[in-house]
């Protein structure tokens, strides 16, 4: 059944697009458009199980920070097609990142007053919730977090539902220790109080500027960061102070509760989770891969050999969903 639970007065102006038609079979994965007060709209992709195709599997992809899903779009469509479009995908936002409709933040608590409902511990709820209404009991679930979506990941696994569907975790450039300590922590914690407030300020600017204008902006910066251009869009539509606020405020949270590994749940767990790291990640320093390596031997912990940088969506999409999917080939076939 799809969740729908709206507050007095609001009106939630949600699209969702499947980029497959979504039957009504049991079998196949439903929609979803509303966690509590705030709309939220899974992006599921997925072919009509008539034509036999069904795997009783399915890959949820949890982002990183900024949490904006279309950022994934390209990695979820690559790793769906080199998957033959056998195993449904779903890819999920983080609650306030979304921007589901020109007026999503309207719809909006204020972040001033619910910054809970914006934090961590919800967003991992959030996640789970998305997958108990979403996905049948029936499924097998490949988990594939992103930065801090693999820290949400293994928060997850301590829901006894959810680890006994759970077939293996990729923890990608995972998040899920010191991140104040690390290189880019320590430059966000010394700087974030100075141009937090400027970042904001500067996104109110661009906001009010003509569309033109605003199209210059993002087509010179992709250039001058040699990024693709079709990043255009999915920028354009991010940049807003509420949504960049929300953003920060969680990367302020995460400074602050991502500090030890998680000993306890790793070697639990160890069995289904895959740990991918970075040789140029400021956010996880190849030292962090060596001490993982170290204080868990058994881990499946693998170290990057194609230069892929931390946020790999936006210049990697397709190598690393290539790389995924070899790894869910070898667990299906």
């Amino acid at each position: 059944p799809t969740i729908n639970i709206l507050s007095k007065g609001h009106v939630i102006l949600i699209f969702c697009y499947l980029c497959i038609a979504v039957s009504s079979d049991q079998s196949t994965i439903k929609s979803y458009t509303a966690f509590g007060e705030i709309p939220t709209c899974p992006v599921i992709m997925q072919r009509d199980n008539k034509d036999g195709g069904d795997k009783k599997k399915v890959i949820v992809i949890i982002p990183g920070n900024p949490g904006y899903k279309a950022f994934y779009d390209e990695f979820a469509l690559e790793l769906y097609n080199t998957l033959d479009k056998e195993i449904p995908i779903i890819q999920t936002g983080h609650l306030g990142q979304e921007r589901l409709c020109r007026h999503y933040d309207r719809n909006l608590p204020p972040l001033n007053d619910n910054k809970q409902l914006y934090g961590l511990d919800n967003q991992v709820k959030h996640k789970i919730d998305i997958i108990k209404n979403a996905v049948p009991e029936n499924h097998e679930i490949f988990l594939v977090g992103h930065s801090i979506g693999s820290w949400m990941i293994l928060e997850m696994l301590k829901n006894t539902e959810i680890r006994k569907q759970t077939k293996k975790c990729f923890l990608l450039f995972p998040t899920i220790e010191r991140m104040a300590e690390s290189p880019n922590g320590q430059i966000f914690c010394r700087y974030n109080a100075l141009f937090a407030p400027l970042l904001i300020f500067l996104t109110k600017l661009f906001c009010l500027a003509p569309r033109f204008l605003r199209n210059f902006i993002v087509s010179l910066y992709l250039y001058m960061s040699s990024l693709d251009g079709k990043l255009k869009i999915i920028l354009r539509r991010f940049i807003h102070p509420e949504v960049v606020q929300r953003s920060l405020v969680l990367a302020q949270e995460e400074m602050i509760r991502v500090r030890d590994l998680d000993i306890r749940i790793i070697e639990e767990n160890k069995s289904v989770l895959k740990l991918y790291y970075g040789t140029t990640d400021g956010w996880v320093p190849v030292q962090y891969y060596e001490e993982i390596c170290q204080k868990i031997p058994e881990i499946d912990a693998e170290l990057d050999s194609d230069n892929i940088e931390h946020a790999f969506v936006l210049k990697s999409s397709k190598v690393m969903a290539q790389k995924t999917s070899l790894w869910i080939k070898n667990l299906v076939e």
